[in-house]
């Protein structure tokens, strides 16, 4: 009698696909919740990126069951990690925008100049669309622009991510690193699903010490150990029988 497919999931090879691909997608997830998170339009987006950013961090630790225990896999994930983060920031924002983003010809209407943790001054730009409905979220960009200003931008149809230059914000080196390093992930996940398959088929199916076997029968009071005599009871002098009153011990 054959198994059912979904049991073929469930044991075996087929777990072992089944962990794999979760692995991925939670790294997907987390990555492309950091990219989400760093576009939006608000001025509290680093309250969403902490999380997404830690847990991206911690889903590594999964090789570890996937492998059998094994660590190094964990420690190496770790490692791409970082490299999947610096392009969290940029390369998923531009994806989705190339997909769903509408290309419009924007009018600068005010700028605005801070300066970054290197030193650089970043322009902030409030746009508006050619019939003078004013964009949500503000263009950021190292590049200055004279008021008023028309200005090729990519905006979110729905309004939740910020304009950003027709090119994006990713290079195409991030978005080759970005690939790469999911590459080397799923290289990782796939060689830790091989060798913990493989040491689990080595050492055998574990052994089940509970529940006990249906035919034996063991009363709780039976497993309870019996009480300790407290140290009054063993001072306590043993009771002499009626017949032995008046006898002296010999």
């Amino acid at each position: 009698m054959s198994s059912p497919p979904a049991a073929l999931f469930k044991t075996g090879w087929g777990r072992v696909a089944v962990r794999i691909l979760l692995y991925l997608l939670a790294l997907f997830v987390c990555w492309l919740g950091i990219g989400i998170a760093a576009g939006l339009n608000t001025g509290w987006q680093w309250l969403i990126v902490v999380p997404f950013a830690i847990a991206l961090f911690l889903v590594p630790a999964a090789l570890v069951a996937i492998s059998e225990r094994m660590y190094w896999h964990m420690w190496v994930s770790i490692a791409v990690c970082v490299v999947l983060f610096a392009t969290g920031f940029t390369v998923p924002g531009d994806w989705y925008l190339r997909l769903f983003g509408e290309r419009v010809t924007a009018t600068v209407l005010s700028q605005e100049k801070t300066v970054d943790s290197d030193g650089a001054t970043v322009y902030n730009y409030r746009l508006a669309r050619p019939d003078g409905r004013p964009l949500a979220g503000r263009l950021e960009s190292y590049e200055e622009y004279r008021l008023p200003a028309d200005v090729l931008v990519t905006v979110d149809p729905l309004g939740v991510l910020s304009p950003r230059p027709r090119g994006g914000w990713a290079s195409g080196v991030e978005v080759e690193v970005a690939l790469v390093g999911f590459a080397v992930m799923a290289a990782l996940a796939i060689v830790a699903g091989l060798k913990g398959e493989t040491r689990r088929r080595a050492l055998g199916p574990p052994v089940r010490r509970w529940p006990r076997p249906r035919d034996v029968f063991v009363s709780p009071a039976a497993e309870k150990p019996a009480p300790a005599p407290s140290a009054a009871a063993r001072r306590k002098k043993p009771a002499r029988l009626k017949s032995q009153k008046g006898k002296r011990p010999r």
